[in-house]
């Protein structure tokens, strides 16, 4: 491969660093999963694939509030998005996540949803504060759940700790449940304080505001708090994903702190995954999630459970984007039609010349009785 030119040295070593550390993590999670799958015949599980039919139709139902938020952050500031058109650049957008970079998806989106009603930059603005909202709601769900049952999570999760200490070289007990969570809820959350993420997002607003004339209006002051709602809806529909794919493999009968526990460890695998180089935290999830799940499961039925669940949610992400992409598309070419006509329409009128005043000639002067 060419060396590019074009590109500063700090960026190509940078690039290049994350490039050799989000391939280490792959080999990483991939060695864990062959090691936790080669001896899956010695454990009982069922194998039911109707589960993750009803695990994707759950995920997509997640995604409705998700597009719901961004749509109301637009409206809120101006802008006049159409539902489909919304609906159709966030699922086109879902799939460009899995595309080293990290970038494609918001590129995706914004270009996708830009049009005569809306802006591109404020389309840039709100689609990047959705998503480390939906981060930030998924930590506050980890982190109440955990604290909820702490004492029993602790002794619970304490092994998995204790290996993690082992394979980094830490010293034994170092590592606590309370510390991690510490960390995830304050990576997530705190780049949506909107006096916080205004500083953040300068750097990525200005590409696209440069070609605007019109200032970059703020987040509106609710925000933060509907968002957290909506996306904190959006995470409970999550974990009902997460334990339909568990009963693909396992017969677990739903309760209450079975829908908790599945959100709070979804939710946490997530943000994990979120803050590492890897596309879509790929990989780094589903280590997570075999972690988590492998006290109450075992560990070879934990791992299929997590690679189902990557597996099941990306056929719903592309059958969604399928479905609504030409339907919205004929709606996006409409709206731009009309946008067109009424353009052109105003043009031939401001070239016709002005009409004679009531009683006049066709040349101007006064007509005879």
């Amino acid at each position: 491969m060419p060396w590019n030119r074009s590109l500063p040295l700090g960026q190509a070593l940078w690039k290049a660093a994350k490039g050799i550390v989000a391939a280490g993590i792959l080999a990483a999670v991939s060695w864990a999963f062959y090691q936790a799958l080669r001896d899956l015949d010695r454990y009982d599980y069922v194998w039911q694939p109707g589960w993750l039919f009803l695990s994707g139709a759950f995920y997509l139902g997640s995604v409705c509030f998700s597009v719901i938020f961004w749509a109301w952050a637009m409206r809120r500031m101006g802008q006049q998005p159409g539902w489909l058109t919304a609906t159709r650049a966030y699922l086109l957008g879902t799939l460009g996540k899995y595309v080293p970079g990290k970038a494609l998806a918001i590129l995706l989106r914004t270009a996708l949803i830009r049009g005569p009603n809306v802006r591109i930059s404020i389309a840039a603005l709100t689609v990047v504060y959705e998503t480390l909202i939906y981060m930030a709601a998924a930590a506050v769900w980890a982190t109440f759940v955990f604290c909820w049952r702490y004492p029993a999570e602790k002794a619970r999760l304490g092994p998995v700790l204790r290996a993690v200490e082992q394979k980094v070289g830490l010293p034994e007990s170092v590592l606590q449940l309370w510390q991690v969570l510490l960390l995830v809820s304050v990576a997530a959350c705190l780049p949506t304080v909107p006096a916080v993420y205004r500083r953040l997002i300068h750097g990525v607003v200005r590409p696209f505001q440069r070609a605007e004339a019109a200032p970059l209006p703020a987040l509106p002051a609710a925000a933060f708090p509907v968002g957290l709602a909506l996306a904190g809806a959006a995470w409970a529909l999550c974990g009902l994903g997460l334990w339909a794919a568990v009963q693909a493999v396992h017969d677990l009968p739903f309760t209450l702190q079975m829908w908790l526990d599945c959100t709070a460890y979804l939710g946490l695998a997530t943000v994990i995954g979120f803050f590492t180089p890897v596309p879509a935290g790929l990989g780094v999830r589903e280590l997570m999630l075999l972690a988590l799940l492998t006290p109450e499961l075992g560990q070879g039925p934990a791992a299929l459970v997590a690679l189902l669940l990557r597996l099941a949610w990306m056929a719903s992400e592309i059958v969604a984007a399928a479905a609504v992409f030409p339907l919205a598309r004929r709606v996006a070419a409409s709206q731009h039609s009309d946008h067109d006509l009424c353009d052109h329409s105003t043009l031939q009128r401001s070239r016709e010349p002005p009409h004679p005043p009531c009683g006049a000639g066709g040349d101007g002067t006064q007509a005879r009785p």
